[in-house]
């Protein structure tokens, strides 16, 4: 959710998701240059507030867009929220080594892959305990997954594996992450859902219910073969 402290839009919609109890990382755009320019970026409007609810832009405080949005979270099955290509064509492409499995181009914030602490560049080569040799892997096992259901990966990264295990998303709107890794630790909880991006200069006028919505267009478009999942 991208904010600013002094938007009447932006303090309704947190007290309204708070009251929903759905949990959201805040982006203060007036003192984050780097996260306006993302949120002007993903979502071709300077007014706040911004949310991202599994990658869909809601402009504005558009209660009934967000309902859906949450609605549709709870009957559908859980997502990655990454852009993934074969890495074996990402690497005849750009010429460097790559392990067969699964490229990372994208990573979608507050996705379970980004909970996990997925990273562009990453290559999956595990998950849910079964190998994974190119991005149609990665679909065939997201088929057979649950909401709230703990899964594996093994991800390769710089030469090195890494092992992480990603909650997915839950009942109750949350995504827990643990992770660790056989060279390196990491271990952190977070819990996220929405990013909501503000900047003080601009009030509640500026940014109507109705304001239009753009996708932003992927940076990955010449990919023979990539999509979101």
């Amino acid at each position: 959710m991208y904010t600013t402290p002094t938007c009447g839009f932006c303090h309704q919609v947190k007290a309204y998701l708070n009251q929903r109890g759905v949990p959201f990382t805040e982006y203060d755009v007036s003192r984050d240059p780097q996260a306006a320019a993302d949120m002007v970026r993903r979502s071709g409007q300077q007014g706040v507030p911004v949310i991202l609810i599994d990658g869909q832009v809601v402009v504005g405080f558009r209660r009934p867009l967000i309902d859906q949005l949450l609605a549709q979270r709870a009957t559908r099955p859980p997502r990655l929220g990454a852009v993934i290509a074969d890495a074996s064509r990402i690497a005849a492409k750009k010429g460097v080594q790559l392990p067969d499995g699964a490229y990372l181009g994208r990573v979608d914030p507050g996705s379970a892959a980004a909970l996990a602490g997925l990273r562009p560049g990453d290559v999956i080569v595990q998950l849910a305990g079964q190998t994974v040799r190119t991005d149609q892997d990665v679909d065939r096992i997201m088929a057979n997954v649950c909401p709230g259901q703990m899964v594996d990966l093994l991800v390769w990264r710089n030469g090195q594996t890494i092992r992480t295990t990603v909650r997915f998303q839950n009942t109750n709107g949350t995504n827990q992450r643990i992770s660790e890794s056989a060279n390196s630790e990491i271990r952190s909880k977070v819990w996220a859902n929405c990013k909501i991006y503000t900047h003080p200069s601009f009030g509640p006028r500026d940014t109507p219910a109705h304001c239009p919505q753009r996708d932003g267009r992927s940076d990955w478009a010449d990919w023979s073969r990539s999509q979101s999942r």
